[in-house]
């Protein structure tokens, strides 16, 4: 079987990660790294606004110098920012690429919005899969074209999950974005490096050393692992399949997927008909 090939002209990417944690007694736990579509980065800097003004209308406006500053949501528009100047061309846009019905739009406001503060000579566009395939193309020097203007970069807020490719169309538009000179977030490459799968490969015994030579570097990066299984066809998955039947409630069974909503709890796991 022949693989299509193509060549990636923007050999930069754009990487807005987020990483999840939760507490474990007075230790972090880091649960899983989010490469694609990160969100919550604009909500969660307006929390932090609403807890430092209930505390000053309660008043306890002594406490607030306990409160961190968030600023995420500005960190991520900065970013953007920086690759739209980076592009270098003063007549292109940034591309937000979106689901047909997006019932997390606020966030994604709030970062369009920021992007506009921080430079308001930078033109946000939102458009679907669907229509990047139908109205974007590409020029001989695979600059992308969007509404008769150059993209710059490409941030994606959908193409996570296969249920956001319909048809070949859509497809065919990742294709074009991602063979185009736009800087991508994230590039195809930085969107496989967030799969579930690499994150637990890289909680593998000797494959942090591949990439840090400190002792103690690599020592504190393991500590924030959780347990990470394998469920491969093989020794060490059959006996990750045996833990978990055997005691169901200490687990999580997290499939290749992105979104919310995907993972299996609990009493539930044994129910799955490829573990049994």
């Amino acid at each position: 079987m022949s693989l299509p090939v193509f060549l990636c002209l923007q050999t930069k990417s754009l990487g807005l990660v987020r990483a999840d944690y939760l507490l474990d007694t007075s230790l972090i736990k880091q649960v899983e790294i989010n490469s694609i579509a990160s969100s919550l980065a604009g909500i969660a800097q307006q929390i932090s606004l609403l807890n430092r003004y209930v505390l000053t209308e309660l008043g306890h406006h002594e406490k607030l110098k306990n409160l961190p500053e968030n600023k995420a949501l500005t960190g991520l528009a900065e970013g953007i920012v920086e690759a739209w100047n980076v592009f270098n061309d003063p007549t292109s846009l940034v591309l937000f690429v979106v689901e047909d019905v997006t019932y997390n739009i606020c966030d994604q406001r709030f970062l369009e919005f920021e992007v506009r503060n921080i430079n308001h000579n930078i033109r946000v566009v939102r458009k679907t899969h669907t229509e990047i395939g139908k109205f974007a193309r590409l020029t001989e020097d695979k600059t992308m074209i969007v509404d008769g203007s150059p993209v710059a970069v490409i941030y994606f807020r959908a193409g996570y999950t296969p249920d956001h490719y319909y048809s070949q169309l859509e497809w065919d538009a990742r294709l074009l974005m991602e063979r185009s000179t736009a800087i991508k977030c994230p590039s195809i490459h930085y969107h496989l490096a967030g799969a579930k799968k690499v994150q637990q490969a890289l909680a593998k015994e000797g494959t942090l050393e591949k990439f840090l030579s400190d002792p103690n570097q690599i020592q504190a990066v393991k500590e924030i692992f959780t347990g990470l299984w394998s469920l491969d066809y093989d020794k060490e998955g059959d006996a990750a399949v045996e833990m978990a039947l055997k005691d169901p409630g200490k687990y999580v069974l997290k499939p290749q997927r992105e979104g919310g909503g995907n993972n299996i709890y609990g009493d539930l796991i044994p129910e799955v008909s490829f573990l049994v």
